[in-house]
């Protein structure tokens, strides 16, 4: 479901193609199937290179939350250190403005 502030949309739909797998969610949206709602990472490529348009772009999902875990311990090693800093620069990046 999209939100935009409190008000959110909903829509029943009938489809005659369904798949689980974001890949293949893609790859049907590249093919003209239809409307897709997925992750905004898996899409900005081609809407960057103008294979796919936006429809309703003030109306967004809810952000997930996204978590970094690790066993607990006094210092963290360089590697895991290296990796949550890249990961929340992408993160920040990626964040709606």
């Amino acid at each position: 479901m999209a939100t935009r502030g409190d008000h959110a949309i909903s829509s029943p739909t009938r489809h005659t193609t369904l798949v689980n797998e974001s890949n293949a969610h893609l790859a049907c949206a590249l093919a003209g199937l239809g409307l897709i709602h997925t992750l905004d990472f898996m899409v900005r490529p081609s809407i960057e290179r103008g294979e796919l348009i936006v429809v309703l772009p003030e109306y967004r999902a809810k952000p997930l939350e996204v978590f970094v875990v690790y066993p607990p311990s006094r210092q963290l090693s360089t590697k895991v250190r290296v990796f949550i800093e890249w990961v929340t620069q992408i993160y920040d990046r990626l964040a709606p403005a």
